[in-house]
């Protein structure tokens, strides 16, 4: 099962009930927010389309809604800020039956990443799903999982925000959630 399911003491509490391995794939919040911008504006179908594409001028407005949310107005449904979105997720980390895995761990030298780390991080996760690989197969799961035709690939690049992020953006990320790039491990100081 795929989802985005912020953190609740009763899902938790099921997943372990029923024997659920849970995997918590944690991202750079701030390629998150470019990845959203670019999603929204993309999908036609999401509830965010018609304000992301009507209401704001441009990609770098874009942005700076996907960093800080907006309340609702005119139909549209309230975005939370980025902060808000991963404080939702952070509880999974302090629970012993989830693994935490980073999106820069599995996207290989194809996203920017590094291939044996790749590899390692596919090996971690099958052997925490109880479903060991031999080498072969540990290449040719982690070899299609940078996939073009999955929903919400466009770029699957590390670090891709430093080609999108003015020095507003700059500002705006570490006033709205600089402390959550620290508890992720993606900065040490507000100074990046």
């Amino acid at each position: 099962i795929t989802s985005h399911s912020p953190y609740h003491s009763q899902l938790q509490h099921m997943l372990k009930d029923l024997g659920y391995r849970h995997i918590l794939l944690v991202r750079d919040p701030r390629d998150i927010v470019v990845s959203h911008a670019h999603f929204v504006t993309r999908e036609t179908w999401h509830s965010h389309h018609g304000y992301f594409t009507q209401e704001l001028k441009d990609q770098d407005e874009r942005i700076a809604a996907s960093i800080a949310g907006f309340d609702a107005h005119e139909g549209y449904r309230p975005l939370p800020s980025i902060r808000e979105i991963m404080l939702g997720f952070l509880k999974w980390q302090e629970d012993p039956q989830v693994l935490v895995c980073r999106f820069e761990d599995m996207v290989g030298s194809s996203g920017g990443g590094d291939d044996q780390t790749q590899i390692d991080t596919t090996r971690r996760i099958a052997d925490f799903v109880e479903r060991p690989l031999t080498d072969k197969q540990l290449h040719q799961v982690a070899s299609g999982m940078y996939s073009k035709s999955g929903l919400t690939f466009r770029k699957g690049m590390i670090g891709d925000w430093r080609n999108h992020f003015t020095d507003a953006h700059l500002r705006l990320f570490k006033e709205t959630a600089g402390d959550i790039l620290i508890q992720l491990g993606y900065e040490t100081e507000y100074n990046w």
